[in-house]
């Protein structure tokens, strides 16, 4: 080998590696965005329970929350005896919301970030509070609160 080739290579292979780091870093901090967390993890919630397996749907509701919540909320949930879904404030969710989820009105200080939530449109939207704190770099469901719900019901008029 002579040495043009040895510095071509060298400079190829510190480029490639330069872009997999730069890759990896920005996806972490896309994926970590404290609304793109509460997305991901209502995407999740619902979609598990609209799974007709019920036992899947346990198991992967459970990863969920254990994903992308703290311990703070896993015992307001647990607290939780209103007959409600602690996430959603109903006993069942609306058809459309899984497919409409939107999260407004973000303030981020010191690790602490309020959000809010929006599930569904029309009739069914329905509107949260979501408190999320930093917890070991990431970010995570502390609390959510129920804010108001256009019907009290997803197909009233």
């Amino acid at each position: 080998m002579n040495i043009k080739t040895v510095v071509r290579s060298a400079i190829f292979f510190t480029a490639l590696m330069f872009f997999s780091v730069s890759g990896q870093s920005s996806e972490r901090q896309v994926i970590n965005a404290p609304q793109n967390v509460v997305v991901a993890f209502y995407t999740e919630y619902l979609s598990a329970l609209n799974n007709p397996d019920t036992e899947s749907a346990l198991t992967k509701s459970q990863n969920a929350i254990d994903k992308y919540t703290n311990k703070n909320l896993r015992k307001l949930q647990d607290e939780n005896d209103s007959g409600a879904d602690y996430f959603f404030s109903a006993q069942e969710a609306c058809p459309d919301w899984l497919n409409h989820i939107t999260v407004h009105q973000e303030k981020i200080k010191n690790n602490i970030a309020e959000l809010e939530l929006n599930l569904g449109v029309g009739n069914s939207l329905s509107v949260y509070d979501v408190h999320m704190v930093m917890e070991n770099s990431h970010w995570l469901m502390d609390s959510v609160e129920f804010k108001s719900r256009k019907t009290e019901s997803c197909y009233q008029d």
